[in-house]
């Protein structure tokens, strides 16, 4: 049988569709078709064109993946590791995605690898966990190849090689991973076991920045505060914008504080306040006191017990 990376087969059930198809493929199941019969249990599974119905999902998963379909061995494994319509037991999950993973299957060898690695109830082997990350990593699968990234980073048995771990790092990125260009900027700025490369750790977080929001936080506070990098107000306040676009509010509090105190950029009152007004519109009222907090004290902005007083009011009346 012919798998595809995604573990589908191809095949032209792949796609149930109308109720009339699924009653075809129903009648092929019966017959004893095995990819009708992942088929089916595959849209008993994930309710479509089916109710949803864990006991019907696993009969026909089991009756494909004794005629060793792979991707219903898969799934039948998925269904004894997550506990769907059946005890959980993850050494029967282990039989069914070694069988699965024996005949390529990539997702089922990416579980096996998770699970020898010890996040599972079973006996840690990180042997077996880099043999079956190393199959489908060169089968291109990007979690197995991050995975091998952090096991050479950490020398979880292997010699800890951080050139290695890049190498792998990068191939996961290349995949759409982004979590691995994390990882990546992070061995660049500390200069973990690679030469430190300012300009190549920010090209990887911008890359990371694409997936995970709390990435441009992370640089901005970096740049904040000096850590790996030289001190730079201008950068941090370019990263905690950017993060603040997507999505991270704090970041506009980080932005208010540094323009309020004069933290590496030159002090503006008005700025700060704009910043913190951004939250309040936001519904995030927990800054009316730092607003009221400027005005009595005078930081950044002329002082003014008639501003001040307003907005402890409002930070007191969304308190209650």
């Amino acid at each position: 049988m012919n798998i595809t990376k995604d573990g589908s087969t191809g095949n032209k059930c792949d796609d149930p569709g109308s109720t009339a198809e699924m009653e075809k493929i129903r009648q092929l199941a019966e017959s004893g078709d095995d990819e009708a019969q992942y088929q089916l249990g595959s849209a008993y599974y994930e309710g479509k064109d089916a109710p949803d119905d864990y006991a019907e999902a696993l009969r026909w998963f089991r009756l494909a993946a004794e005629q060793e379909h792979a991707v219903a061995q898969y799934y039948l494994g998925l269904m004894y590791k997550n506990g769907h319509g059946v005890t959980r037991d993850v050494k029967e999950a282990v039989k069914w995605f070694r069988l699965a993973a024996e005949q390529g299957l990539a997702k089922a060898q990416v579980d096996l690898g998770l699970i020898y690695r010890g996040r599972k109830d079973v006996p840690e082997n990180i042997e077996k966990a880099i043999k079956w990350f190393m199959m489908a990593a060169v089968q291109g699968n990007a979690v197995a190849q991050c995975e091998l990234g952090h096991i050479y980073l950490g020398g979880e048995g292997v010699t800890k090689n951080s050139e290695e771990a890049v190498k792998w790092f990068k191939l996961a990125a290349d995949n759409e991973r982004n979590t691995a260009a994390w990882s990546i900027a992070q061995l660049y700025l500390e200069g973990d076991g690679v030469s430190q490369n300012i300009d190549e750790a920010i090209k990887w977080y911008k890359l990371a920045v694409e997936t995970d929001k709390s990435t441009a936080l992370i640089v901005a506070q970096r740049y904040r505060d000096g850590i790996c990098v030289a001190k730079n107000g201008d950068e941090a306040i370019k990263w905690f914008k950017i993060a603040f676009e997507k999505g991270v509010d704090y970041a506009a509090v980080e932005i208010a504080r540094m323009y309020r105190d004069g933290n590496g950029v030159p002090q503006n009152g008005e700025e700060a306040i704009k910043w913190f007004k951004i939250l309040m519109d936001k519904e995030r009222v927990e800054v009316a006191g730092s607003i009221g907090s400027m005005y009595r004290d005078g930081i950044g902005v002329a002082k003014n017990g008639d501003e001040a007083i307003k907005w402890f009011k409002i930070a007191m009346e969304e308190s209650s």
